[in-house]
């Protein structure tokens, strides 16, 4: 006759947990089998406490942990529990833990500056050719993004918006890391604090890709005064999940 098997012990995440990776490792304890069986586990999970249609139920894992193979919800508590098999019977399951996996918008620039030189009236310059380099944006985040971005004014005669001051989203070496059909990838006129400029769409948060070029476009007007010209950009990260 088949003893069933001990019930587990949940370990790690604490119940009531909070955390930001989407990936989190779950773990438990057992205690021995009076028979000797070897056991394997049936890990459940769900974003409600009845378990009646569960995103995650695996079965046959022979560890005591378990991570998740697809990155889970953001903004979302889920509840999990498991219980043990030893080839012949089921254990009855733990009680329910729970954790809350809590969305993370950041951003960085890791190219943070662009830099013309001297340049020569009513000609066009521009960063497609990475000479200069253009910005990079960077998703630091958990979140898909969409970046957004506004500027003070680059040239004496030319307010914002205009076409002497530009920009547009590109691939950096990490190609695909946005929805470049949502996304500003012709030049565009770059705005004012009052009407930000929505540019890149569903920015990647995996760090293999997870950055976008953001190009930029000048021309001096023909009656722009000489001396030194500068602009402040301002980039801000929006979730968008």
């Amino acid at each position: 006759n088949n003893t069933v098997p001990p019930v587990p012990f949940l370990n790690l995440p604490p119940s009531g947990n909070d955390t930001t990776d989407r990936t989190p490792e779950f773990s438990w304890v057992i205690g021995p089998d009076l028979d000797g069986d070897s056991i394997t586990f049936n890990f459940i999970m769900d974003d409600n406490e009845t378990f009646n249609a569960p995103e995650v139920n695996v079965t046959d894992i022979s560890s005591t942990t378990y991570t998740p193979i697809s990155d889970l919800d953001v903004d979302t508590m889920y509840f999990w529990k498991v219980r043990s098999y030893d080839g012949y019977d089921y254990s009855e399951y733990t009680s329910f833990w729970n954790l809350t996996i809590d969305s993370y918008v950041a951003i960085s620039l890791p190219v943070n500056s662009v830099d013309f030189g001297s340049i020569t009236r009513d000609v066009y310059y521009n960063t497609s050719d990475d000479t200069p380099t253009p910005f990079l944006v960077q998703n630091d985040g958990n979140s898909l993004v969409n970046i957004t971005l506004y500027a003070t004014g680059l040239f004496d005669t030319a307010p914002l918006p205009s076409w002497y001051y530009q920009c547009k989203a590109g691939d950096s070496t990490e190609i695909g890391a946005f929805n470049s059909t949502f996304s500003l990838t012709d030049w565009t006129n770059i705005t004012g604090q009052t009407s930000p400029l929505e540019l890149i769409s569903l920015l990647q948060y995996q760090d293999i890709n997870d950055s976008a070029e953001v190009e930029i476009q000048i021309k001096a007007p023909v009656d722009e005064g000489a001396g030194f010209k500068t602009s402040t950009i301002t980039f801000m990260g929006n979730f968008s999940e």
